[in-house]
């Protein structure tokens, strides 16, 4: 193996001279190719007046502050954060929404307590639950028809669980979900509020509701207790940066220990450059956010009546299911193709990048940073693979995460289940036992069987299925060998 070089790239290693691809290398030539990205960051690759990054990457000097002890410029900076969000105080993350998710949870819930989730939360949550050996109550969202998605979780279903599970610490919510579906935050705080007991909300893919438009109402306004927003999903800002906001109705024993947690989750070398963008972005919506913001919401509407009215195109739109839905998040299927085929179509032949791709439809990512050129070109493509689809045939299926009837048994606690002593079993030998681990598809992330459920059929046929289709399935880390991890 050659020696390393100062200042020279090394691509030879044991084994081999292989040339190693440069990754930087390869952002370039994607950049070239002119792709249109319906997906996140909100950015939209926008640029931004900037100096070269490198000149201002710095660490905790003399005069810049520091994020896990602000008390001068980082501290003013959240301070003016929260003036501008009403909240009580605001935490910048640079490490996403979830630290944000694992320092709400770690600070509203005790280790082995008890905490009621939606069972469509992302996989940070459950992370969560895990590293605090929590035990998760969960409460099931409606789902809709249209496509398989889950819809809003019923304020009465929260109620019901909480008066069935009277030692629950904390309440953890989706809202907006992935695909956008908002559940009536303000009904279920009052719930909450009433029991003494925090509301969290994951509000990731909804930092764009704080600043208007006529798009749902942040659940910060609505009542919830903590809300985390990832800046970077929705709004003009970069990668990795996200908020924690605790309302002006949490008490103050939740946000002392809750900010002792958001030091533990985040990098003791927080980045300056993402701190920086995160200031920048919040103060760039304050100022400007509002008129971007109603433009953005008249220019989706159009789009979305131009795409409702193709023919052989299907938009997802809100339903008995969706308390609301946020327009943002286009979900679009083709007659006779596949998600999976349509999101191949419309990178090929078109130059776009879908968000998502699933086997019945597309998720189309927007932002108040899209162009409009760049609506243009997703109009001109769904009608051409719309006058041209119906005859291709191909069956689509359900494939939502979550289905009605679906409701896994709990046996045991995540930290239990994937701490027990465990073996391999055939997919096929794996009813009724207990998982070992958690399965998901990413994205979204939300997770078909949890460590600690008993493995059933329905189960069984989803991950056949996935594995036939040779989709990958993340967690679950020897499916595509048959095997499955089991509780002995």
């Amino acid at each position: 193996m050659k020696k390393a070089v100062a200042g020279a790239a090394v691509f030879s290693y044991i084994g081999g001279n292989k040339q190693l691809e440069s990754l930087y290398d390869k952002l370039l030539q994607y950049r070239e190719k002119g792709i249109y990205p319906f997906h996140m960051p909100g950015h939209k690759r926008q640029e931004w007046t900037m100096c070269n990054p490198y000149e201002i990457d710095i660490t905790e000097i003399e005069g810049f502050d520091d994020l896990h002890h602000p008390e001068g410029i980082l501290r003013q900076a959240q301070e003016e954060a929260a003036e501008i969000y009403g909240s009580s105080r605001t935490w910048f993350l640079v490490n996403g929404s979830t630290s944000g998710i694992l320092s709400a949870v770690g600070g509203c819930v005790p280790l082995k307590g008890t905490i009621l989730m939606a069972r469509n939360c992302h996989k940070s949550v459950l992370n969560a639950v895990f590293h605090r050996g929590l035990r998760p109550v969960c409460v099931y969202p409606q789902i809709s028809g249209q496509m398989g998605i889950a819809g809003s979780i019923l304020p009465g279903d929260v109620e019901k669980a909480l008066d069935c599970e009277p030692h629950a610490s904390a309440v953890i919510l989706v809202s907006p979900t992935y695909e956008g579906v908002v559940s009536d935050i303000r009904s279920i705080a009052e719930i909450t509020r009433k029991k003494g007991i925090p509301l969290i909300v994951d509000e990731a893919h909804g930092a764009h509701f704080s600043f208007g438009g006529g798009f749902p109402s942040s659940a910060l306004k609505e009542g919830a207790d903590f809300v985390i927003q990832s800046l970077h999903k929705t709004l003009p800002s970069m990668t990795q940066t996200a908020v924690l906001h605790a309302s002006v109705n949490a008490r103050r024993d939740w946000m002392e220990r809750v900010d002792r947690c958001v030091y533990l989750y985040q990098s003791s070398s927080p980045s300056y450059i993402l701190l920086c963008a995160i200031q920048r972005c919040i103060q760039y919506m304050a100022a400007d956010g509002s008129e971007r913001m109603k433009k953005y919401a008249g220019n989706l509407e159009r789009l979305r009546k131009y795409l409702k009215d193709l023919p052989g195109i299907r938009l997802a739109e809100r339903d008995e299911t969706m308390w609301r839905l946020d327009p943002s998040k286009l979900l679009i299927s083709a007659e006779g193709v596949t998600g999976t085929k349509l999101g191949g179509l419309l990178l090929q032949n078109y130059g776009l990048q879908m968000e998502m791709c699933t086997e019945s439809f597309v998720i189309a990512m927007t932002s108040l940073m899209d162009t409009d050129q760049g609506f243009k070109r997703l109009c001109r493509a769904l009608k051409e693979i719309g006058c041209e689809s119906s005859g291709l045939g191909e069956r689509r299926v359900r494939d939502a995460c979550l289905e009605e009837s679906h409701r896994p048994k709990y046996r045991m606690t995540p930290y239990k289940a994937e701490s027990s002593p465990s073996e391999w079993l055939p997919l096929e030998q794996a009813a009724g036992r207990v998982s070992a681990e958690t399965g998901y598809l990413y994205p979204p992330g939300v997770a078909f069987i949890v460590a600690g459920e008993e493995i059933d059929d329905m189960v069984i046929n989803r991950l056949s299925r996935y594995r036939q289709k040779c989709i990958e399935v993340q967690g679950c880390s020897r499916i595509g060998e048959g095997l499955l991890r089991v509780v002995k």
